[in-house]
């Protein structure tokens, strides 16, 4: 089989791992490139390669084409008939990454059901608080409370949430009641480590304001802050899911009730194109989304 031009630049684009170096190597220029690039994509109906700012990164189904190029041009019409024949039903690999706390107690059921409706696709999870890129960390969709800065990243709204200030009784009764927003500034606070170190708020007369925040400690973690949180460390912002049943328990005391903590959070689904979007990406959204529209957390 003779490679036509668009699968030669392919695999000079998958072997220098950009359009410029691609386009150094064939004497053209970059835009030609990627011109290729983008007209072998819509032949092909799916994405070969996912792009950002800083890197060019290949899909999995552009792995699998460069990989049969490489190996065997013999069998490169077969794999194309196979990729496109997937595209109608979803299949492959599919890595989520989620938050700890978050995904352990409300990931569980939802991912569980995809399981069983697509039983071709191979749930590949990871549940941490570490900072993720889709593309550059490998995956297909990660799930994230906060919305990422990033105009490369599709972030897709799931639900919306509320934001509480609380402590346990012992630590209220070593530091007495709370009951105005200025007493937090000289309390030892639970910060999560990539927020700022104040809170915003909302008076129940509608005046705003803010209150900077003294450190006892930082956490990246969700499940982290619950626990300092529980042991009277300190008072801490915390998600409503994740202090509502310890609030019902008596574990927890709900701080200032009447004042609205701003701003409330939202949940996304963050992936890395909305153009020719996996079926399997589209369809695992598509069910998370409408799974917590059925369980709205704001309050």
């Amino acid at each position: 089989m003779v490679l036509s031009t668009n699968f030669k630049t392919l695999l000079e684009v998958a072997g220098q791992g950009s359009f410029v170096g691609a386009s150094q190597a064939l004497g053209i220029s970059a835009a030609a490139v990627s011109k290729q690039i983008k007209k072998l994509e819509e032949q092909l109906g799916f994405l070969l390669f996912q792009r950002t700012t800083r890197t060019v990164v290949l899909t999995d189904a552009g792995k699998q084409l460069v990989d049969c190029l490489t190996r065997n041009q013999n069998e490169t019409q077969h794999l194309l008939a196979q990729l496109s024949d997937t595209q109608g039903q979803p299949s492959g690999r599919l890595r989520i990454n989620a938050p700890m706390g978050f995904g352990e107690k409300f990931l569980v059921s939802p991912l569980t059901e995809y399981a069983k409706i697509y039983p071709r696709v191979v749930l590949d999870i990871e549940f941490n608080d570490n900072k993720i890129h889709p593309i550059e960390d490998g995956f297909d969709v990660i799930v994230r409370i906060g919305k990422l800065i990033d105009s490369d990243l599709i972030a897709r709204k799931l639900a919306d949430f509320s934001i509480y200030l609380c402590a346990s009784p012992a630590f209220l009764e070593k530091f007495g009641e709370i009951n105005t927003p200025e007493k937090l500034s000289r309390l030892p606070a639970v910060i999560y480590s990539y927020a700022l170190q104040q809170v915003n708020y909302m008076t129940p007369d509608d005046k705003n304001g803010t209150v900077n925040l003294k450190p006892a400690i930082f956490a990246n973690s969700i499940g982290m802050m619950l626990n300092a949180t529980l042991e009277g460390i300190g008072f801490a912002r915390l998600p409503a899911f994740a202090c509502n049943q310890d609030i019902k328990d008596g574990n927890l005391v709900r701080l200032l009730p009447d004042y609205i903590i701003a701003p409330g959070v939202g949940l996304y689904a963050i992936y890395p194109n909305r153009e020719y979007l996996p079926l399997k990406v589209r369809t695992f959204v598509d069910l998370i989304s409408s799974h917590f529209s059925k369980y709205p957390m704001v309050e």
